[in-house]
């Protein structure tokens, strides 16, 4: 309920970010506490990853990056976790390559080039498999895969390494066309 509070009712309301922040951690100390008793279930943990992805946002949003990067990888370590136990849910697959994702730009900020495109191939290639998995009938996990192909290329120009970017920046492009003729309407 504090997590639902903090990104549904106050993440539209400017200058709350103090509020949310303190109602995440809030929701942290209870899931913590929930660990503490002997209490693991699959779906706590997913709530315990979510959370630490939202702490991180906005501590990165804050400029805490070093924070940021600390929750994300803690997030990232546990939906690889859980996606060992259930290789086959598409939605673990997905959840586990944004935090990917989210931890390849954090990185790339600090400057850590080699970490970040390594993160993002492999929040690519989870992304294609939650693809492999699961329907995609609105397009968004393929936008989401545009999206991470084109960091990925970026960060492999940075890195100089131009024959990759350019065929992640192709691959990107390829799927953004699909994506366009199979919803002409909604460029």
């Amino acid at each position: 309920m504090l997590t639902r509070a903090s990104e549904t009712t106050l993440a539209a309301v400017p200058q709350m970010t103090p509020v949310r922040q303190s109602l995440l951690a809030s929701a942290m100390r209870f899931y913590e506490q929930l660990l503490s008793e002997g209490h693991a279930e699959p779906e706590l943990r997913l709530h315990i990853a979510q959370t630490l992805q939202l702490v991180g946002e906005l501590q990165y949003e804050s400029g805490e990056v070093t924070a940021a990067v600390a929750n994300h990888q803690r997030s990232v370590d546990i939906l690889r976790e859980l996606r060992l136990e259930d290789p086959q849910d598409g939605g673990l697959t997905n959840d586990l390559a944004l935090g990917l994702r989210k931890l390849s730009v954090q990185r790339y900020a600090q400057q850590q080039i080699e970490d970040a495109v390594d993160l993002s191939r492999e929040a690519a290639e989870m992304q294609r498999q939650g693809l492999a998995l699961e329907a995609d009938p609105d397009g968004e996990r393929t936008a989401q895969l545009v999206i991470t192909l084109t960091n990925l290329g970026a960060m492999c120009t940075t890195a100089q390494r131009d024959a990759e970017a350019l065929q992640v920046y192709t691959e990107s492009a390829e799927l953004a066309r699909s994506l366009i003729e199979r919803f002409p309407d909604d460029r």
